[in-house]
């Protein structure tokens, strides 16, 4: 059995349907796991868009490397570690054309910038953004457009792009089915909205950061129909990941919550991008279980989605406060540092023709809760992360933690809304866990 640093990690790995692989071994692995250690806590922690277990096992080693320093000694943990089937965001190409050359992601530049992506990245985004048989015909539809935008191709497009996405929504996700629902309206009463819309990318003005409608930012747009059809694609992968983190999650606490071995211990959870979505069902869920606390790590899922109601109507996940699921802190870390969580996240708004607010700002009625935190909810709100001089998250509290100085990009390196394994958030994380 796989640790970190001497606490033990078991994994639990679920298929795309949900299904727990091997069950019910991989239970029986934690329970033993949890007698060898006298475990006195349980950690459940989700990734987000990670394509392999050992990226994933990365990450959990930095959180918890961390989070270890600021638990008590007499604390005793096991980690169970979530793999699930999700897909890797594409190359944001827009973030990249400042320092691209010709011949690579870009076509040859422009004097005003860059005018396009190659014919070579566009397919590759294609088949990233849209993989599998059942997207056959938006790919094609896709290509079509980008050669011919004409106003019966991007017609065509937009179309399919409603039929996609209303199938996946089907039946069991009311927060994706209003989504696609709100799209193939707007989709089919003016198509060329799509297009528009991805004209520009989501990224701040110049001087900006972050929260602000969005410009184009100097030497960053990726002009031309292949660059636009490639948002729009880029887009879509997030509904197939958000539709399958609440199946996984609405499985997993399916899982957890009959198992005698966790009553009497104190079950933790934590999860990252669509991980804090996929734990969030998992605690709604749960009818005999409470959770100890939830931990939302630059989340991607509504940041209405705690609240009772709301001008986007009751959120998805709002009886886990209203049923007191969990037992004590809620802690949600938000910035507009995280362009995932607070532009390309907040498509809808734009699909929904409002131009007047802030593209995924907190008034924006689809934004994110990694951008925002927690709304229309009583929620405490925290300038900074806990240290010597405060902040500490409050038991049976919503805790909203502004991350603007911890979730941050690292240049040449990490983005913002992937870099979480630091000791801003291993300290936020030891002090929940230890209430």
């Amino acid at each position: 059995m796989p640790d970190i640093d001497g606490t033990p990690l078991v994994w639990l790995s679920f298929d795309s349907e949900g299904r727990l692989d091997d069950n019910p071994k991989p239970l029986h692995a934690l329970h033993e796991a949890m007698q060898r250690v006298q475990a006195t806590d349980v950690l459940v922690l989700s990734h987000g868009w990670k394509n392999t277990q050992a990226q994933a096992a990365r990450l959990y080693q930095a959180i918890w490397r961390n989070a270890r320093p600021h638990i008590p000694s007499s604390r005793r943990f096991v980690l169970a570690g979530i793999a699930w089937p999700s897909v890797a965001f594409p190359t944001d190409f827009d973030d990249r054309a400042g320092r691209e050359t010709a011949g690579g992601a870009l076509a040859a530049p422009l004097a005003g910038g860059p005018s396009d992506l190659d014919p070579r990245t566009f397919e590759r985004i294609l088949r990233q953004s849209l993989p599998g048989k059942e997207n056959a015909r938006l790919r094609s539809l896709a290509r079509a457009a980008a050669s011919d935008p004409s106003a019966e191709t991007k017609a065509a497009l937009a179309a399919e792009l409603a039929r996609r996405m209303q199938a996946l929504a089907a039946g069991d996700d009311a927060e994706l089915s209003d989504e696609a629902e709100l799209i193939a309206r707007r989709a089919s009463s003016n198509p060329e909205l799509l297009f528009q819309i991805s004209a520009k990318p989501f990224v701040p003005r110049d001087g900006e950061d972050g929260g602000a409608a969005g410009g184009e930012g100097a030497g960053q747009v990726v002009r031309g129909p292949l660059a636009s059809i490639a948002r729009l694609a880029n887009q879509f992968t997030y509904y197939p990941m958000k539709r399958r983190a609440g199946k996984v999650g609405r499985m997993l606490g399916g899982y957890l919550d009959p198992q005698p071995f966790l009553a009497n211990t104190r079950l933790h959870l934590a999860g990252h991008s669509f991980g804090g979505r996929l734990v969030t069902a998992c605690a709604s869920q749960m009818k005999s279980l409470r959770p100890q606390s939830l931990t939302l790590l630059q989340a991607a899922f509504s940041h209405n989605g705690l609240a009772a109601s709301s001008p986007a109507g009751p959120g998805y996940f709002a009886d886990v406060l209203a049923e007191q699921r969990v037992r004590g802190p809620i802690a949600i870390t938000h910035t507009h540092n995280d362009r995932a969580c607070t532009f390309y996240y907040a498509l809808a708004s734009r699909l929904a023709g409002d131009g007047t607010m802030a593209i995924g700002d907190a008034n924006d009625r689809y934004g994110a809760m990694g951008a925002n935190g927690a709304q229309h909810v009583d929620a405490l709100r925290h300038g900074g992360f806990p240290a010597s001089s405060g902040h500490r998250p409050v038991a049976g509290r919503v805790n909203n933690y502004l991350a603007d100085k911890v979730v941050v990009a690292v240049p040449g390196g990490t983005d913002a809304h992937n870099n979480i394994g630091n000791a801003g958030i291993g300290a936020l994380l030891g002090s929940v866990v230890s209430l």
